[in-house]
């Protein structure tokens, strides 16, 4: 059946108030597999096919103490994710699907774990990029004596759940990393034939976890590239480093790892600590917005000097990576959260 014959076909059903006649809908897997069992919202994604968008569309979570028909909030027709706050039960949950036209998929099993001692904290990493030329990885080590667990959710520049496939595990937009004590765990976004891709990454660590990003440039008949990307903080509301375009060129990554929209405003000093130039841009929730920095409007006086910038949000948070390109490569930039 034909693209275009199967959405005539769903239409002409709805219209005669009789179930379109589809092959129900199928569970493979779900992301993150376990979940941290945290008293906050977290990203959940199903993966498999037949599923159909519209009013009714639900999946629902069964736990040992009770169940939860919880709606949809991204969709595509192999992929459908929702927020929850998993910590209502340790121990084996399902999720089942069911479509508007009432038919159910099968009955996935998975496990909530419980989060490790203390209180975990959200960093991000603020660009990753996979696929073409560019490869990206992810380091986590447990400094602990205990068992912890490391949520990871990808999400694309403009806030919706990025499917990033990772080396030996696949394509999953979010994922529960589970660190036995003194151990290290890599998560791997290989470069290869597909088109690059950019995101974040957004990282609950708890307490004792420590790590580090790392992005490299592969191309052939050169030598390979690459840098360190350090955590950085989701709760800053002023970052500041120092910039250099004179013999190189400064490139930075804007996130708004929030939940509501804020603007962004960037201002740039001169050597003599004088004000060069300044832009303001707005940020939906959970965007990202990557550039030169002279290639901002109104941001062309940093051409040529040195000095200090100064990126602030009136309201909720900014994340900001700043990296340093020249002749030589590509460098980070080490920027102050505060």
């Amino acid at each position: 059946m034909s693209f275009n014959s199967f959405f005539l076909r769903t239409a002409l059903a709805a219209s005669l108030s009789v179930p379109a006649f589809c092959a129900p809908p199928a569970i493979t897997s779900v992301s993150p597999n376990p979940v941290l069992g945290t008293s906050s919202d977290q990203s959940f994604c199903v993966n498999g096919s037949g599923f159909i968008n519209g009013p009714g569309l639900r999946v629902r979570l069964v736990f040992s103490n009770g169940q939860a028909d919880v709606p949809v909030n991204f969709f595509n027709l192999n992929q459908l994710c929702l927020t929850f706050t998993f910590g209502a039960a340790i121990g084996n949950w399902t999720a089942q699907i069911a479509n508007p036209d009432g038919q159910l998929s099968n009955i996935f099993f998975f496990s909530v774990t419980a989060p490790g001692h203390g209180m975990s904290t959200h960093f991000a990493v603020p660009q990753l990029v996979f696929g073409g030329a560019c490869y990206s990885a992810l380091y986590f080590s447990n400094t602990t004596n205990s068992l912890e667990s490391v949520q990871v959710q990808f999400t694309d520049d403009i806030g919706a759940p990025l499917l990033v496939p990772l080396a030996g595990i696949g394509s999953v937009s979010s994922r529960t990393v589970i660190l036995n004590p003194g151990t290290t765990v890599v998560l791997e976004a290989l470069n290869g034939p597909s088109p690059s891709t950019e995101g974040w990454a957004d990282i609950l660590l708890p307490p004792g976890v420590i790590g580090y990003g790392v992005v490299r440039e592969v191309d052939d008949g050169h030598a390979d590239q690459e840098t360190i990307f350090p955590f950085t903080p989701e709760i800053s509301q002023t970052a500041e480093f120092a910039y250099d375009d004179i013999s190189f060129t400064s490139a930075v990554a804007l996130l708004n790892p929030s939940s509501q929209q804020t603007t962004v405003t960037v201002t740039a000093f001169g050597a003599d600590g004088d004000e060069v130039a300044s832009t303001r841009l707005a940020l939906a929730p959970h965007e990202k917005s990557v550039k030169i920095l002279s290639a901002y409007p109104g941001m062309t006086g940093i051409s040529g000097k040195q000095g200090r910038i100064v990126v602030s949000v009136p309201y909720g948070a900014v994340s900001v990576l700043a990296l340093r390109f020249g002749a030589a490569g590509f460098a980070n930039i080490p920027v102050n959260h505060r």
